[in-house]
């Protein structure tokens, strides 16, 4: 008894020390500009009590909104959030090494490797998981003020992409749960704002080797966070680096040094992004970083993401885009439908998802840009489901939109002055356009595209702090040999 008693004594006072913890990033932010401290801090704040709100309603079962309580704290809108609990939960009760040696085969291992250190300091409570969204959150934060500017004419994009993240209502919503997509927003973000600081450093006039170390380190290990929960993510950052830091060469005083250390660097990334990903990575791209059979295994990437659509497509589920009238038509000419053939002797019901290319990718975007009452009335898309949530979505997906006509309105006028010539724009760039096209034609449930849609939006709210930093710094040339 007494060693238990020792044990939440112990967790008590780490619980508050991390608390303290948090207080103190937030005043970091808060001293660099008033309006960032209250934005990040109303963020906090909304999923601290959120979630406070939403656990002693499942876990008491309150009637409010019973029929998507899974008791025990655990809501049906993250079904998943009580498996992250539960292997977490089992690495702890097996000890640090079942932590750091993981079993690469669980779902997200570079998760449940974070998630099961706080419940080990901080105790086997659904909560912790809130703490640990909520580092992640500051986190995030702290990316955007640096790769944004709080001052002149920059500092209002910057701030409203910390807006955007603060008061996203999927992204709060996810960060009421032990679940990874608060996590896996922050190390992007961390990621990105690494890229930036690792370039820098090669533009300075002496190189500085300790730094330049810290920064790689940094994007090692958050790309072993993004790959170890979500391995085509880890890849398309692998990919995406390639030019930025061709870039960095480029504009680099000691394009030598810079050369032969950048393509270490790139080796390395991708190491470690093959190495959490093994499990999942599908026999093409394990051959294709091999070296191996590199042709045909370029040619056999389209048949992945084909059987991945077409898994979609089988399962189905109440949330699924299916194509409205005014779709069909276009698809019907895109893509003539074959006879489908009978099943059992009866006809069988025609296929109401897109069947051309166009089609499909049209569907996807339409579902994450345009809200849905829009789009049932236009005759577009159908969509079904949603579990009650639809005003939340709907909120989610016009606060989107408002950051994408943003994102264009400042890139368009950044380009006009001659800007966007930071490397890390296009950095985002690659990593947002690649994601969105791979998301919109992939994916075919709604509820699987709208956890989805937050890397979307988090990429555009680097693109808003970047764009407009991008267009202020432009009249600064880019030290060149």
């Amino acid at each position: 008894m007494l060693p238990f008693l020792m044990l939440v004594a112990v967790q008590a006072l780490l619980t508050a020390a991390a608390g303290w913890l948090l207080w103190k990033a937030w005043r970091v932010l808060a001293r660099r500009d008033v309006a960032v401290g209250r934005i990040v801090g109303a963020g906090i704040l909304l999923r601290a009590f959120g979630e406070q709100v939403l656990f002693w309603v499942s876990f008491l079962g309150l009637p409010v909104a019973r029929g998507m309580q899974d008791g025990d704290g655990f809501w049906k809108f993250a079904v998943d959030a009580e498996l992250y609990f539960g292997f977490s939960r089992a690495l702890v009760a097996k000890g640090w090494k079942s932590i750091v040696m993981v079993d690469r085969t669980l779902p997200s291992p570079a998760f449940l490797q974070i998630l099961a250190v706080f419940l080990l300091f901080f105790g086997l409570a659904v909560t912790v998981g809130v703490l640990l969204n909520l580092f992640a959150y500051l986190a995030c934060c702290n990316a955007v003020v640096r790769l944004g500017r709080l001052d002149g004419p920059a500092r209002r994009p910057t701030l409203v992409a910390l807006a955007a993240i603060s008061f996203s209502p999927s992204l709060v919503l996810w960060s009421t749960q032990p679940l990874k997509d608060a996590f896996f927003v922050s190390m992007v973000a961390v990621f990105v704002a690494a890229c930036a600081q690792w370039r820098k450093e090669w533009l300075t006039d002496q190189v500085r080797w300790l730094p330049l170390f810290g920064s790689l380190l940094l994007l090692l290990v958050t790309l072993y966070a993004v790959a170890g929960m979500r391995w085509y993510f880890g890849m398309l950052l692998c990919v995406a680096s390639v030019p930025f830091l061709f870039a960095t060469v480029v504009t680099s005083r000691r394009r030598i040094a810079a050369g032969i250390v950048n393509v270490l660097a790139l080796l390395l990334l991708v190491q470690v992004a093959a190495f959490i990903s093994a499990p999942y990575l599908p026999p093409p791209i394990a051959r294709l970083l091999h070296g191996s059979a590199a042709p045909q295994a370029a040619q056999d990437l389209v048949v992945v993401v084909e059987q991945s659509r077409a898994g979609f497509d089988k399962t189905g589920g109440k949330s699924r885009i299916e194509e409205g009238e005014t779709l069909a038509r276009v698809d019907r000419k895109a893509k003539p439908a074959a006879p489908a053939p009978p099943v059992d002797g009866q006809p069988r019901v025609p296929e109401t998802v897109p069947r051309s290319t166009i089609g499909r990718v049209a569907a996807g975007m339409i579902a994450v840009v345009i809200p849905r009452f829009v789009s049932e009335r236009l005759g577009i898309i159908h969509v079904g489901g949603g579990g009650g949530l639809w005003p939340v979505i709907e909120a989610d997906t016009l606060l989107f939109d408002v950051i994408l006509v943003m994102v264009i309105y400042y890139a368009v006028r950044a380009a006009a002055a001659g800007g966007l010539r930071d490397p890390s724009f296009w950095l985002i760039v690659l990593i947002t356009g690649g994601i969105t096209v791979l998301l919109a034609y992939t994916i075919s449930n709604f509820g699987t595209l709208f956890r989805h849609r937050s890397m979307i939006l988090l990429g555009l709210a680097l693109l808003l702090a970047v764009s407009r930093a991008s267009g202020a710094r432009s009249k600064t040339p880019e030290p060149v040999t």
